[in-house]
């Protein structure tokens, strides 16, 4: 069991690690367009629908690297009460939060698949630049259901008792 959910782990890892890169692209993309913007104003111009670029590009950033923060277990937790536990309340608190969560992260992705459907039905788009939502509905949906599988292998490291990968371990 513990040689497929490493194999598991690792496989998911590198999907996530991949994720966390698209989104620190885009993260920078949205970066690189607001300086544009910002230096443009001083020549009395200006990046046309900047804010629709921002917003999408910074939607995508964050939403993308979701599963990886879920991977390596990565989330903000009170540790301080946590390391006071015996290891098996720890391991057993830490599973129920983590099926808290799992419960939370499906029905955020069922409530985002209706919402992109409805997206997509009435073809909406951005104001500015006429950008088609199922842009900023698909990285969303991407990132609450590719976090379910890696919190189903953080919930299967609880019980098993195994340490969370960290940065490098996965790539």
């Amino acid at each position: 069991m513990r040689q497929e959910l490493l194999r598991l782990e690792a496989l998911t890892g590198k999907g996530c690690v991949g994720l966390a890169l698209l989104g620190a692209l885009s993260l920078g993309a949205a970066a690189a367009v607001t300086f544009v913007d910002v230096i443009l104003r001083f020549f009395g111009g200006s990046v046309r629908g900047v804010v629709d670029l921002v917003q999408l590009f910074v939607m995508t950033g964050v939403f993308l690297s979701m599963p990886y923060t879920f991977f390596v277990d990565g989330h903000v937790r009170v540790t301080i009460l946590l390391d006071r536990l015996h290891p098996a309340l720890r391991a057993a608190l830490l599973v129920l939060g983590s099926l808290l969560v799992l419960a939370f992260m499906v029905a955020l992705a069922l409530r985002t698949h209706d919402g992109l459907l409805q997206v997509m039905g009435r073809r909406d788009s951005t104001l500015n630049l006429a950008i088609p939502m199922i842009w900023f509905w698909g990285p969303m949906l991407a990132g609450f259901a590719l976090s379910i599988p890696a919190i189903v292998l953080v919930i299967l490291r609880h019980m098993l008792r195994l340490p969370a990968p960290h940065d490098g371990d996965t790539a």
